[in-house]
Order: C-alpha cells, then sequence, then structure tokens
C-alpha cells in the first residue's frame, strides 16, 4: 500500500488494518512453516523448490509470503506449458547440427 493509499484511507479501516496485522503475519508465518514440513517432491507438485521457501523467510514480516510463493508456482507453471525456444531439440535423441 502506498502512501496515498493511507491518505485516503479512513481511520477506522487504518486501525483495522493495523489490529488485524499481527494475525496475518502470524497465519502467513503458519503456512511457511507448513511448508517448510514438506519434501522435495511435495514442493515440486505445487510448483515450489525449497530455495522458494528461503527466499520467503528472508521477507520482511509486513511482506506476504504467499505472493511471491504464487508468482513463483505461476511462473514454473508458464514456463513449463511453454514452446520450445529456437535452437534447442524437442527430442533427446536429435542429431547434432554440423557447424
Amino acid at each position: 500500500m502506498s502512501f496515498s493509499d493511507y491518505r485516503s484511507s479512513s481511520v477506522p479501516g487504518l486501525l483495522r488494518r493495523a489490529a488485524a496485522w499481527p494475525f496475518r503475519v502470524a497465519a502467513a508465518r503458519a503456512t511457511l512453516n507448513a511448508l517448510a514440513g514438506m519434501d522435495r517432491r511435495e514442493l515440486a507438485d505445487i510448483g515450489l523448490t525449497p530455495s522458494d521457501l528461503r527466499d520467503v523467510s528472508a521477507l520482511a514480516l509486513d511482506h506476504d509470503p504467499g505472493a511471491l510463493l504464487a508468482r513463483r508456482a505461476r511462473e514454473r507453471r508458464r514456463d513449463a506449458y511453454a514452446p520450445p525456444t529456437r535452437g534447442t531439440s524437442a527430442s533427446p535423441a536429435a542429431p547434432l547440427e554440423q557447424a
């Protein structure tokens, strides 16, 4: 949320948001702990890696770890179904080009 968003927000809305902050942080950290208990295969099933969890644990408390994890999983899913780039072989047994 930017400064201008805070200025245009109502005071009660800001107070509610500030009061809910510890609960949002606790919920995000509980989710992160549950993900940390998964092995590599389980994380791969949802499009994540252990390094994603390490990256998220380094975020400041006021950042939403779910947003970063969702973006990484979405990027991997998009890349997995993207057509191969020019110059790469679709099959491992394809002959090498002569230079």
